[in-house]
């Protein structure tokens, strides 16, 4: 079947649903005027209640969509600030027979989308919006982003957007009615006509994706065309390392990053750049495959590019940031799209420097106040902490630091690691003090520590070498051969418990209330939905923007930090010790997790609008099995 009447096929079967509906409900309203007329009187109340109850539900989930509206996101990207850009867009747009865009953003993604602003159930034609991921402009040729680009564009020449409107939020409004319905007869039949309508929609999707490729290769050639589709998902992959072990300085060292730049040169660096390609084969082999996926894998695409005519290829291989020109405004876009003021603009080695210094400084802040809160020292100093561990109190030293939720058995290697960690961090941090060592950018790292001579420092190892040992003369005669002045002491820190996100459910229920439930490693986090939809600013392509919406709406909370999510007074916070027991089960329609607590019991149900981010249903088993572990420690 064809792309178009794929498409047709999605929408009739889309709109079958609301007949279905209505159907239901003049066929429960007819039963139950003939069980009145037939003396029935109870059971056509019930009846009549039921279809009343149907029409309420579907009349209050077409109120909820109608209410939404799209907004675009990102940084703006004007067309006098760049020209070139908007030229090879000009240019794209007229080899695929369509009008472009009137507004190009730049978003921290990998990904790049188009969608209009239609009315009229898509018949009158609407502002038109191109948004480019920073990544690809950083991680792809100028050939290759041809091709991205055209492939967007070719979802506009082939009338992908046009209906999107109609279908985005009829789409919507389905899911909501299904969760209005759910539990009830009614409920249960419409959800299995959705789950086909589900299935109709992404082949619709795919056919629609293997339509667009045709106008990158008409753009930009086979080869560019296959090689943007290969290396997407090791973008992806290292787009997130990156901002993890990167960007995530910015905040610590106060300083505003260059994005763009500094991907660039974690792409190009050496270890990084043989692991991409690496991971570029691993995850075109191995990449899933699913009828409920909206985007045929990208084997299947490079495959399907064979069949089609070839055109000279496009052989510029400028990285695509080259588009950009040499505009003094790309410090303005990467300013818009991070999430906070983080201060003066600075380069990565400042910005690694002064995060690093600022790391080792606080940790052994921690472990002086940890000593000193515990009685084992008066002042936090080196000399104090040394020797607490000759003594053999090393682990007693740290037991508050360990994470409750480490299971029984693993505790003991746990303070170990941190008892060699924020001793290695308060050499280091006593060496920065007085200009005996500094923090080296290493985009493979993110740092190397080296010392007045510019040779690398390996602290960790060398405690961890010497404890393991019970060399404690030796240590000391090492440190004191480095010039850390053991008896200093480290302004003391007060420790707050770092609680790690290891994933997101997003609009669970939990009694008569929808929220985002945070699946952490020490507990789990409810935060209220309503409050959290507030932080949602925009949408993506038109043909998967609820998935897109959720996730863009969860970056914002995450971009926000744990802690202010947390602190929210209308969030709740149950800590790993409170969880006596639980279960994690299946439902028709989703699952349900069942917990017993200390202080009473807590249940959480999924929704048609739950996704998930991260790994939070391995988040959940780990808490229910640490719990487990710990009560037959208890009981032994």
């Amino acid at each position: 079947m064809r792309a178009p009447l794929r498409a047709v096929a999605a929408l009739v079967v889309l709109l079958g649903f609301f007949v279905l509906v209505l159907a239901l409900t003049a066929g429960l309203a007819l039963f139950a005027i003939w069980l009145f007329t037939e003396s029935h009187g109870p059971a056509s109340v019930q009846v009549g209640l039921a279809a009343i109850g149907v029409a309420v539900a579907v009349g209050a989930a077409l109120r909820k969509v109608l209410k939404v509206r799209d907004e675009p996101y990102g940084a703006q990207l004007l067309r006098a600030e760049y020209p070139e850009l908007w030229r090879t867009v000009d240019e794209l747009a007229v080899a695929a027979d369509t009008r472009g865009p009137d507004d190009i953003r730049l978003v921290p993604e990998v990904n790049a989308a188009v969608w209009e602003d239609t009315s009229l159930l898509g018949l009158r034609a609407g502002k038109r919006y191109l948004m480019i991921g920073l990544p690809l402009l950083a991680g792809l040729t100028v050939a290759e982003l041809r091709a991205v680009l055209a492939h967007e564009l070719g979802h506009y020449s082939h009338g992908h957007t046009r209906l999107s409107a109609l279908t985005y939020r009829a789409t919507a409004a389905l899911e909501k009615t299904l969760e209005e319905l759910r539990g009830s007869l009614v409920g249960w039949l419409l959800a299995r006509y959705a789950q086909l309508y589900t299935l109709v929609a992404k082949a619709s999707n795919r056919a629609q994706e293997l339509q667009a490729d045709a106008a990158s290769v008409t753009a930009a050639g086979k080869a560019a065309t296959a090689s943007a589709l290969r290396k997407s998902s090791a973008l992806d992959a290292a787009w997130d390392k990156y901002s993890e072990a990167f960007v995530g300085l910015a905040p610590e060292a106060g300083r505003t990053p260059e994005l763009l730049a500094g991907f660039r040169a974690f792409l190009t660096e050496e270890q990084n750049q043989a692991r991409l390609a690496e991971l570029e084969e691993e995850l075109f082999d191995a990449e899933p495959s699913s009828v409920f996926d909206s985007h045929p894998p990208a084997r299947v695409r490079v495959a399907a590019l064979a069949q089609l005519p070839d055109v000279p290829p496009m052989t510029d291989t400028r990285p695509a940031w080259a588009l950009l020109g040499e505009a003094a405004a790309v410090p303005r876009l990467e300013q818009e799209l991070l999430a906070d003021d983080l201060g003066p603009r600075a380069s990565w080695p400042e910005i690694v420097e002064l995060a690093g210094a600022a790391h080792v400084t606080g940790n052994a802040g921690v472990l002086a106040k940890t000593a000193v809160d515990g009685g084992f020292a008066t002042t936090g100093a080196l000399t104090e902490l040394l020797g607490v561990v000759r003594r053999g109190q090393g682990a007693q030293l740290v037991a508050p630091l360990v994470n409750p939720a480490t299971p029984p058995g693993e505790r003991a290697e746990a303070a170990r690691q941190i008892l060699v960690q924020l001793l290695g961090d308060t050499v280091l941090a006593l060496l920065v003090r007085h200009g005996k060592a500094s923090f080296e950018l290493n985009w493979s790292g993110p740092w190397v520590v080296r010392d007045g001579d510019g040779d690398e420092l390996e602290v960790h190892q060398r405690i961890a070498t010497a404890l393991a040992g019970n060399d404690h003369d030796g240590l000391r005669d090492w440190l004191t051969g480095l010039g850390v002045p053991l008896a200093e002491a480290v302004e003391q820190v007060e420790f707050a418990p770092s609680t790690e996100v290891l994933g997101i459910f997003t609009s669970v229920k939990s009694g008569e209330g929808r929220y985002d439930l945070f699946v952490c490693d020490n507990g789990l986090l409810l935060v209220p939905v309503q409050r959290a939809k507030a932080l949602n600013r925009g949408v993506s392509n038109a043909l998967g923007r609820t998935a897109k919406r959720e996730a863009d709406r969860v970056e914002a909370l995450l971009e926000q930090g744990f802690g202010p999510q947390r602190d929210r007074p209308d969030s709740r916070w149950i800590g790993i010790d409170e969880v006596v027991s639980g279960k994690l089960g299946p439902r028709p329609w989703g699952w349900t997790a069942d917990l017993r607590l200390t202080g009473g019991e807590l249940s959480v149900r999924s929704t048609t609008e739950t996704t998930d981010h991260g790994e939070p249903y391995e988040g959940i088993g780990a808490l229910l099995a640490h719990r487990a572990q710990a009560a037959e420690a208890t009981a032994g």
